[in-house]
């Protein structure tokens, strides 16, 4: 894996856990791992037969926003992508 910034994850181990994570909270981070001035979240939205259809995300620049502006922005755009998914037929079980 190419480290790009001194934040990238160049583990496979580290990245495995990572994609599990994103599955299991359904919103996905980068935090300046390519970009030193980037910071970007992204939720997925699904169909009714639970397929991966489209994202809904926002892309913020790091030296102007607060943790809890990302932490507000990411709370928007996963509960954004879930009633999307919703409206579409989805509906999320835990089992």
């Amino acid at each position: 894996m190419t480290k790009y910034t001194k934040y990238t994850i160049t583990s496979q181990t580290k990245f495995t856990n990572e994609l599990k994570e994103i599955r299991r909270k359904k919103i996905a981070w980068t935090n300046r791992e390519r970009d030193n001035n980037s910071i970007a979240c992204a939720s997925p939205i699904f169909n009714s037969e639970g397929e991966m259809i489209g994202i809904i995300g926002g892309n913020f620049t790091a030296k102007t926003i607060s943790e809890d502006k990302l932490q507000e922005y990411g709370k928007q755009i996963r509960a954004t992508a879930s009633s999307a998914s919703f409206a579409l037929g989805y509906a999320e079980y835990d089992i």
